[in-house]
């Protein structure tokens, strides 16, 4: 398995975020968290760590979104 917060990847991630890094057999969404908090360094890990753990590339895709994207929309 790859290796999510290792110092040449960035911080270290625990919790909740490095079940997200290392989660396999399908989607994570992360899905409304403060800025800052880390949700852009939890996609680029994970995307990271399936490409260390040999998924095609083609498969390892990560999106991240904000309120200031044009697509972006308030549904509550």
């Amino acid at each position: 398995m790859g290796s999510a917060g290792s110092a040449a990847q960035g911080p270290t991630l625990a919790g909740d975020a490095l079940r997200a890094v290392r989660h396999r057999g399908g989607h994570v969404q992360i899905i409304a968290a403060a800025a800052g908090s880390g949700k852009t360094e939890v996609v680029s890990q994970r995307v990271a760590d399936l490409l260390a753990d040999d998924v095609a590339p083609d498969a390892a895709e990560g999106s991240v979104r904000s309120r200031s994207d044009p697509g972006w929309s308030n549904r509550s």
